[in-house]
């Protein structure tokens, strides 16, 4: 099981690219990306939601830890 740390959960990886990390600051499987004008969930490299909010495509993500 992974602990997720409430502050600093989601650290950025690259160009519009954020992972969520664990509470030692190892990346998680779930991570965003922004791509063609959407914020796209991401559980290893498939994509499993596309959306205009930020926080909706963190929460979604999330979902898959």
């Amino acid at each position: 099981m992974t602990t997720i740390t409430a502050a600093g959960a989601w650290r950025k990886t690259g160009p519009g690219q954020y992972h969520l990390v664990d509470a030692s600051g190892q990346k998680t499987g779930a991570w965003i990306e922004y791509s063609g004008g959407k914020w796209h969930a991401m559980h290893g490299q498939r994509r499993v939601g596309a959306f205009d909010d930020i926080a909706q495509a963190k929460g979604l993500a999330r979902t898959y830890l």
